[in-house]
């Protein structure tokens, strides 16, 4: 219950979203008088930080969820370390495992200009 409470508040997963629908969602957070500064600081940061709370067990697990973030469908809700992503950022994210383990992903973004 409690990851579909912080997936339910996690707007990065909107970044998730093709190109055209997440600019709807942009357009419409960056219009809203609380929304826009905070998108305003992610836009001005020069990268993100992703703390997760996972614990791969192989090799093929760890290397997924520091280039995509773990994901499945709970009651309807996108939930695991994709939701704290910012998809829309800089491709450079600096990942922290449970382990300590540190990884820097340099991935394409579908960035608005």
């Amino acid at each position: 219950m409690m990851s579909e409470q912080v997936a339910r508040n996690s707007i990065g997963v909107l970044t998730t979203e093709n190109r055209k629908i997440w600019s709807h969602h942009r357009h419409d957070l960056a219009s809203s008088k609380h929304n826009g500064p905070c998108l305003e600081i992610v836009d001005n940061a020069l990268f993100v930080v992703c703390l997760d709370d996972a614990a791969p067990d192989n090799i093929a697990e760890l290397c997924a969820n520091f280039l995509c973030g773990t994901y499945s469908l709970t009651n309807g809700v996108q939930v695991g370390t994709c939701t704290n992503r910012w998809y829309d950022k800089v491709p450079i994210s600096l990942l922290s495992l449970r382990q300590s383990i540190t990884f820097i992903s340099i991935v394409a973004t579908h960035r608005l200009c």
